[in-house]
Formats: structure tokens, C-alpha cells, sequence
């Protein structure tokens, strides 16, 4: 008897080391399909929000402050989620972005008032040659945008497949 209670007592220790080996174990799973989980979430989040400036740029094929300042936001937020290639490939179109969008001010600074629709700067072109080399140079910024719209998807899709 007193050696069936020795061999007992001798294999707990072993026992208690591998349940905990084990629950060790499924914690490190655990926390792994967790981190893909808000891993992959926050890379969602970064694409809606590209996709959301893209579609603006489609609609009005004008940058409004507020989509400028998010989209720069999300280009910062993306060195963090995604690989060079796609990182890169943004760094582009923020440089499109700004051009359009520093062309923008410098009109707004010479007319003295906010130019808020695509037809207001087309007005300034015809009404006024001066401002006909800007305005070419920010509609060849939204021609770019726009080109890279449709090249979104398919920069994304790989990091959005859930892997």
C-alpha cells in the first residue's frame, strides 16, 4: 500500500508538469489566433478607410480637407500593417494627394475663398488663364488617384485574406 501511494505521489509531479506544458500550450494558440484576429481588423480598418478616399476622389473628383487629413492618417497607421509594396505603393498616391491638394490652397490663397466642387474650378480656368496650369496639374493628380483606384483591391486582397 505504502508503495502504490509513493508511485502515485512520484508520477503527480510529472502529471501536474505536462497538464501545465499543456495549458501553456493552448494559451500560446490562444493568443496567436487573437493577434491574427486584431491583426487582420486593423488591417480592414486601414483599407475601408483608403477605400472610403478613393470613392470621394471618384464621386467629386475633389479632395476635401477632412479626406486628405484621414487618408494621411491611414498611410501612417499602414507602415505598421502592411509590407513595403503596399506601403510604397500608398507613399505614391499620398504624393498625388498632397500635390492636388497644396495646388488647391495656393488658388484658394489667390481667390480669397474656399473652392468646394470640381465645377468652381473649372469656372477659375475658364475665367481665368492663370490658374489653368494648376488646375491640369491637379486634374492629372485625380487622373493618377484614380488609377490607382482600381488597383486597390488587388493590392490589399492577399493581407485581407484572413492568413
Amino acid at each position: 500500500m505504502n508503495t502504490i501511494i509513493q508511485t502515485l505521489a512520484a508520477l503527480m509531479t510529472p502529471l501536474i508538469a505536462m497538464i501545465a506544458v499543456y495549458i501553456a500550450y493552448q494559451q500560446y494558440r490562444i493568443n496567436e489566433q487573437t493577434e491574427k484576429r486584431e491583426s487582420k481588423a486593423s488591417r480592414l480598418s486601414v483599407y475601408s478607410r483608403f477605400k472610403k478616399f478613393f470613392n470621394e476622389v471618384s464621386w467629386t473628383n475633389m479632395i476635401s480637407s477632412e479626406t486628405y487629413e484621414a487618408f494621411n492618417d491611414a498611410v501612417a497607421e499602414a507602415d505598421f500593417l502592411f509590407p513595403k509594396d503596399v506601403t510604397s505603393w500608398l507613399l505614391e498616391i499620398q504624393g498625388w494627394a498632397a500635390e492636388w491638394f497644396n495646388q488647391k490652397k495656393g488658388i484658394e490663397k489667390y481667390v480669397g475663398e474656399k473652392i468646394r466642387t470640381k465645377h468652381e474650378l473649372l469656372k477659375l480656368k475658364e475665367g481665368s488663364p492663370t490658374f489653368t496650369p494648376a488646375i491640369d496639374l491637379m486634374e492629372e493628380c485625380i487622373e493618377h488617384i484614380l488609377e490607382a483606384h482600381g488597383e486597390l483591391q488587388g493590392r490589399f486582397e492577399k493581407y485581407l485574406d484572413g492568413t
